[in-house]
């Protein structure tokens, strides 16, 4: 599946919040599940969330082919922000 819409009034509030700008991107994967994507520079994450009765069940953050299980989208934001701060991108460690 690739129907990645690019959300730029998403990319304003990220800003606000976590004073970082990166390009964010969004696709539905069915009605239980969604992916944000969040580009900047050389790094690339998607972020995953799996939802059982409305409420978040499951979130992941991969990246560079690694896979990370979180609590909450905005857990996985912040982990992506540190990433995003490191010129290489290098602190990302998976399952």
């Amino acid at each position: 599946m690739n129907n990645w819409k690019r959300q730029t009034a998403i990319e304003d509030v990220y800003n606000e919040m976590h004073k970082i700008k990166p390009e964010v991107y969004y696709q539905r994967i069915n009605k239980t599940s969604y992916q944000v994507k969040l580009k900047k520079g050389n790094n690339e994450f998607v972020i995953t969330e799996y939802l059982k009765d409305g409420l978040p069940e499951k979130v992941t953050l991969e990246h560079n082919g690694e896979t990370k299980i979180l609590k909450s989208v905005y857990e996985a934001e912040l982990e992506a922000n540190k990433i995003m701060g490191d010129k290489d991108g290098r602190n990302f460690t998976g399952v």
